[in-house]
């Protein structure tokens, strides 16, 4: 695959026919066709499927369309640097989470960010909701990851979408081929929670006639899962919190009867521009919601981050309109397909 590929991909997607996207890259149509053509035998797959009245995008390719957009985010700030002569060289980048993102996604999008800026000072605050929006309040977080929105809230922010709860345990606690686990046989299980989850989510075990009652509550994350690695216990988790995550160390099943989601927003400081180093790091958290098959991305409300946090040079501002309007269009036939996943 090769940058070509992915800006004749995007536009055809963004277009919704390859006359549309030849026209929009200045090439003639069979340029296009050939493009595609050589993608999807490369991979052995169908991205689209063609009809006289266009061309309809299949599920793989709704994946692959938000991974390029990132791509070209990428390529579009990279060429503006090198075209710069100030070239901006972020000193600083105070990031915030909530402890669950400490085990796997927020690590994974800290690592990225040192990689591509690696003379910025990062720091990383993990805390509780109340306390992250008010650190990026007061100046002392430039961008968090949060689970809820305070009403009336004048930071600006952003839903990135919702993510499921999930059983986790041991790799051999012998959940690994579940498909799903009920909260009923969960409440059968030893439990080690966190008591601000313990909090939030008894009324909807409750309203499913369950008590949730853990063996064991920890406040720390970390502890929680030197917990999980000694034999017979389980507890109740986050999606993301498993986001990027490659270890075997861990089974992970999602949650039914009842299934249960939490929202996840993105949340900046309004009292100065964000840096590249902060664009890198949502851009690396949207990347890593994308792949967990338990995260149900926003689709018509992800526009407004790329719209407040302008890439670099912004190469494709021009393209907008037309990408809002197309996921606008997809929204519900995507949350269809995640809900059936």
């Amino acid at each position: 695959m090769d940058l070509r590929q992915i800006k004749c991909f995007v536009a055809v997607v963004e277009e919704g026919s390859v006359t549309g996207a030849a026209r929009r890259l200045n090439v003639v149509q069979p340029a296009v066709s050939m493009s595609l053509r050589k993608l999807e035998d490369e991979f052995g797959v169908v991205l689209f499927d063609r009809s006289a009245r266009g061309v309809v995008v299949s599920q793989k390719a709704r994946g692959l369309y938000e991974i390029c957009l990132q791509i070209l985010d990428h390529v579009a700030a990279a060429s503006e640097v090198l075209r710069s002569k100030d070239i901006e060289v972020p000193t600083k980048l105070a990031v915030g989470s909530l402890p669950s993102g400490g085990y796997s996604f927020i690590p994974t999008a800290l690592n990225e960010v040192v990689g591509l800026f690696p003379n910025c000072c990062i720091t990383s605050r993990q805390s509780f909701n109340e306390e992250l929006l008010d650190g990026v309040a007061q100046g002392r977080i430039d961008i968090a990851v949060v689970s809820k929105i305070r009403k009336h809230e004048r930071l600006p922010h952003a839903y990135l979408g919702s993510e499921r709860l999930l059983c986790v345990s041991a790799s051999d606690s012998g959940i690994s081929g579940m498909e799903a686990i009920s909260a009923a046989e969960l409440m059968k299980r030893r439990l080690v929670l966190s008591p601000v989850l313990r909090r939030r989510f008894e009324d909807d075990f409750a309203r499913a006639g369950l008590e949730l009652s853990p063996a064991l509550e920890v406040d720390d994350a970390s502890l929680i899962f030197g917990v999980l690695r000694q034999p017979g216990w389980f507890s109740i988790m986050p999606a993301s919190a498993f986001c990027g995550m490659k270890s075997g160390e861990f089974s992970v099943v999602p949650i039914c009867e009842p299934t249960i989601e939490r929202d996840r927003w993105i949340v900046w400081s309004s009292d100065k521009p964000l840096s590249s180093a902060a664009k890198a790091f949502d851009a690396a958290i949207r990347r890593l919601f994308t792949e967990s098959r338990f995260v149900r991305l926003s689709s018509v409300t992800e526009p407004l981050l790329r719209q407040a946090l302008p890439t670099v040079g912004s190469l494709r501002s021009a393209d907008m309109p037309r990408k809002a309007a197309y996921k606008a269009k997809r929204a519900s036939s995507v949350v269809s397909a995640n809900d059936a996943g």
